[in-house]
């Protein structure tokens, strides 16, 4: 999508995003927010030439019902727009990375095989609507990627057509949390799954840009993915409970995904203090801690009587920080 920016910072957005395409990143959806923060900086500060840290603190109010992984997304495009503003020799305020606390993760539902399986016979069954014509053939394909492959939801949600190659069983993942790339190799029946799934899809919606369009080549939202996957939800009734209230979360099957994973591992007796690299690796976390985080979702007694360092790992968790 090519927006019109009509702040007073509208070059040197321009030239900051071709610089950021000119080194392979896609940009997506910070370009969404730099458009955004154009719009709020001609509204809010027309005549404003610097990036100040008025503006930038303007900017970084939490607004209502904005939930602590968008407010924090929303801000790190606005800090590399100023870093590129001083690389070329003018002024401007950098946000400090310790403007807002990470907040507590989510406590995560591990759904058990039984619970996929209903998942995914249920999105079987999505019936074709009138105006629609591709979501029964997208929504069971999608959620079944991303627990397979452990995706987040955002990155199976961004695929281009050209991003996945299924004649090697590849997927490259474009610009994904931290800016970074990885590949993400997939085979056997899932390869298969997503061969058919291509050929279906394309033939409704030939010469695509989007590999899993929401509509007739249009990108699926984070919001209509979550709705259909609470709707497949309900419809097995998996249902919150006073230990969990987030069931209804598609990022769960990310953390199934690894949980499993893990889950196989020790049923195979491998060593999983050595296996855990090649998982995060794997999953795109740039920290071992972030991968680390899964052994909490291991009973406690299974995780020692299978050599598992729990007391090693517990302490490798990232800590809150906080602006003082």
């Amino acid at each position: 999508m090519t927006y019109v920016y009509s702040s007073r910072f509208a070059g040197d957005i321009v030239h900051f995003i071709e610089q950021k395409h000119s080194l392979g990143f896609d940009y997506v959806s910070s370009e969404e927010i730099l458009f955004e923060f154009d719009k709020f900086c001609a509204v809010r500060f027309p005549a404003e030439e610097n990036l100040t840290r008025e503006i930038c603190f303007a900017w970084a109010v939490r607004r209502n019902s904005e939930g602590n992984r968008r407010f924090l997304n929303r801000l790190s495009p606005i800090r590399e727009l100023a870093r590129y503003i001083i690389s070329i020799g003018k002024e401007a305020f950098v946000l400090p990375f310790c403007f807002a606390k990470k907040g507590q993760r989510h406590t995560p539902y591990i759904y058990s095989e039984r619970e996929l399986n209903a998942l995914f016979e249920a999105a079987d069954k999505i019936v074709v609507e009138k105006n629609n014509t591709v979501r029964h053939i997208v929504v069971g394909t999608m959620i079944r990627l991303i627990y397979c492959c452990g995706l987040r939801p955002g990155e199976a949600r961004r695929l281009r057509f050209g991003n996945v190659d299924l004649s090697n069983g590849r997927i490259e993942i474009i610009e994904s949390k931290g800016h970074k790339d990885r590949f993400v190799y997939i085979d056997g029946e899932v390869l298969e799954l997503m061969q058919m799934y291509n050929m279906r899809i394309s033939e409704i919606v030939p010469e695509r840009e989007w590999f899993f369009p929401m509509r007739t080549d249009t990108k699926c939202s984070s919001a209509w993915l979550t709705r259909n996957f609470a709707e497949l939800c309900k419809s097995v009734r998996i249902k919150p409970d006073e230990f969990c209230l987030s069931v209804y979360r598609v990022y769960n099957l990310r953390h199934t995904f690894a949980t499993h994973r893990i889950y196989k591992w020790l049923g195979e007796g491998k060593d999983i203090n050595a296996m855990l690299p090649y998982l995060s690796a794997y999953m795109g976390h740039s920290e071992l801690s972030d991968t680390c985080y899964y052994i909490h979702l291991i009973p406690k007694l299974l995780a020692e009587m299978s050599g598992v360092k729990y007391d090693a790992f517990e302490s490798m968790l990232p800590e809150v920080r906080c602006c003082e």
